[in-house]
């Protein structure tokens, strides 16, 4: 028996049911100061049979003393509590659900309240139908009123939990993850024929009212590729973030050398640090819980992989999986949130932006470039003062070889030494610029005898028009890519061949991209936003995406965090834009300046110990394998 007693005058209750598809059961009933109101003896009378029976029918409950129904709907499949439904808060109001599942939580936001009261249009023709299938007896709808309440039918896309998340819950799903997860728990069974889950409806009350707390789950953590001066203020923002969200993630596990320790079952046990190391880890460079250059195929060509990831998940009771690296990495995310769902065990797959390169799309800069393309424009300004105080009787030549295998953009850093003209770098070497040996030659002269000294910036991706690299080696690393020999010692001897001036050349190699007392804090800052946000993205249900940081303005230097889908970043590049080279190919322009400037700014040194960098060391405690069977990589 359910009874509704009204609290005041001309207020409205929300009688919220479950959807299907894109509905829900939604009867607004209007009640009089003072009044009780009991439903199901009124529905009884005016039906002439049970109560179930006439809750089946077409519920057109007249009830002309006490209310007047402003909605129809043919089937109440479960009624919640709701304390404060409208724009001002109520004292609460009480009673007893269908499926007798109390709650003590309101419905406060009113942004929630504007999207449930929505969803009340074009309901009735689908609960028509279920209503007469449960008059005849189908069992999918015959318990209904004052029953068991056992099954109700929903579609898997959706149901009214996206109205929840949307308004900002972070303690309950968003549709598009909650019934891949009910399955999974055995809340839900599939019915491959209507594309319909059958699921208990005590929790989807208990979901629907906000109450229901879906049991912990593990998340795993790895890094790929070339390690950065700030990929573990990453690690920091993911392991921080899940440590505050206990009752969704249980733990986090980091991969040793990364998706490698997935494939091995050599997992790390992050719970095992403390709060103070975890913190730790932002200013510390390097890989904390170890990298690795390796790529898993597609899916077709090498399945093996990625079940046997899933294996390691399901064993582990993995339920989000944090990528954090370049395009490569982007792409294993992305299909491993696909063969999850054909396997049966949904993951929440978030990659995390990570490269040195700065050539991931979408997102306006990467963590890790920031660092570097200060180090470079610091140490290329710092070298010239060194050589044009002994051009005149030694060096005229420097070289510097930076990263930038097909994008120029740490090359371009190297513009940002010089203010004036004539200030070094007075050569800029690009990937996307076709190199010419005839010009290149002829500049170097030319700055020679107007400077007395040349500096030279190259990437390490130049190339010829043919896109053979200048340095080509003729080997390849585990993705694939030509293993560069070192284009410094190639410039410099031309240089050396051609016109005779004396040279140094210096490769910035793993030094620009692990120094970290020199990282950039607006660096430090995004590498830990994106950490943190892919925690919040997952628990948001949102799977496949990759935080992305947008530029807001310029002067000030504002940006924000956004999110995109894998599809549209993995195995893509971006290059370094036309308009930020300048028309002799050799220098950058004033919109490269206004785009680099802003990553540089900031410093946030580590702390120091007798003159050396305070950086962590991880106990990495090995998670215990369960699984029977090893895997050799």
């Amino acid at each position: 028996m359910i009874n509704i007693e009204a609290t005041c005058d001309r207020r409205f209750i929300v009688v919220l049911a479950l959807n299907q598809l894109a509905t829900s059961v939604c009867a607004r009933v209007k009640l009089f100061l003072g009044r009780e109101v009991n439903i199901q003896q009124l529905a009884g009378q005016r039906a002439g049979s049970s109560t179930g029976q006439a809750l089946h029918q077409n519920l057109e409950i007249d009830i002309q003393q006490y209310c007047s129904v402003e909605r129809r709907s043919q089937l109440i499949k479960e009624l919640f509590e709701i304390k404060r439904l409208l724009f001002r808060p109520w004292k609460a109001i009480e009673y007893e659900s269908v499926s007798r599942v109390r709650s003590s939580q309101s419905f406060a936001d009113n942004s929630e309240n504007n999207v449930i009261r929505n969803q009340v249009p074009g309901i009735n023709r689908q609960l028509g139908f279920l209503a007469k299938s449960g008059a005849m007896g189908y069992s999918l709808t015959k318990h209904v009123a004052c029953r068991d309440l056992r099954n109700i039918s929903i579609r898997h896309q959706f149901f009214g939990l996206s109205a929840l998340a949307g308004a900002g819950r972070a303690k309950q799903y968003n549709a598009h993850a909650f019934v891949s997860i009910a399955k999974q728990r055995g809340y839900a069974t599939g019915n491959e024929v209507s594309g319909q889950s059958v699921i208990s409806s005590q929790l989807l009350s208990q979901a629907l009212r906000g109450t229901h707390k879906m049991s912990a789950r593990n998340a795993f953590y790895a890094q790929s590729g070339g390690v950065t001066a700030v990929i573990n203020a990453s690690a920091c923002g993911v392991i921080e973030t899940a440590r505050k969200h206990p009752s969704q993630i249980k733990k986090v596990y980091a991969g040793r050398n990364g998706i490698i320790g997935a494939l091995t079952e050599d997992m790390i046990d992050t719970s095992r640090e403390s709060a103070r190391t975890i913190a730790a880890l932002k200013h510390t460079p390097g890989g904390a819980f170890g990298s690795a250059r390796y790529k898993l195929k597609g899916i077709e060509e090498n399945r093996a992989e990625y079940e046997r990831l899933i294996d390691v998940f399901r064993a582990h009771d993995i339920g989000y999986f944090f990528y954090n690296g370049g395009n490569d990495s982007m792409d294993t995310a992305h299909k491993v949130s696909q063969i999850s769902k054909s396997m049966g065990y949904a993951v929440t797959c978030l990659g995390i932006p990570k490269t040195v390169d700065n050539d991931l799309p979408v997102t306006d800069t990467c963590p890790g470039f920031g660092s570097v393309a200060k180090y470079v424009a610091v140490s290329t300004r710092e070298a010239a003062l060194d050589v044009i105080s002994m051009s005149k009787t030694s060096t005229k030549v420097f070289v510097l070889e930076v990263m930038g295998r097909h994008a120029g953009w740490i090359a371009a850093a190297g513009g940002l030494a010089g203010s004036e003209p004539g200030d070094a770098p007075h050569i800029i070497l690009f990937p996307e610029v076709p190199f010419k040996k005839r010009a290149f030659l002829k500049r170097v002269r030319e700055c020679v005898k107007k400077y007395d000294f040349c500096v030279i910036v190259v990437s390490e991706g130049a190339q010829y028009a043919n896109g053979t690299f200048l340095a080509e080696a003729g080997t390849r690393d585990a993705f694939g890519h030509a293993q560069l020999g070192g284009v410094a010692p190639v410039v410099a001897q031309m240089v050396r061949d051609n016109l005779g001036f004396k040279y140094h050349y210096a490769i910035a190699d793993y030094l620009q991209r692990s120094a970290r007392h020199i990282a950039s804090k607006t660096d430090v800052d995004q590498a830990y936003a994106v950490g943190k946000a892919a925690v919040q993205l997952a628990l948001q249900g949102k799977t496949a995406v990759m935080p992305v940081i947008k530029r807001v303005s310029d002067k000030p230097f504002r940006w924000k965090i956004e999110s995109a889908p894998l599809s549209r970043i993995a195995n893509k590049e971006k290059m370094l834009p036309k308009r930020y080279i300048s028309k002799d190919g050799f220098g950058i322009t004033a919109a490269a300046r206004r785009y680099l400037e802003p990553l540089i700014r900031g410093e946030d040194y580590p702390p120091y110990i007798n003159g050396l960098p305070d950086y962590v060391t991880l106990k990495n405690v090995a998670v215990k394998p369960r699984l029977k069977t090893k895997f050799v990589v």
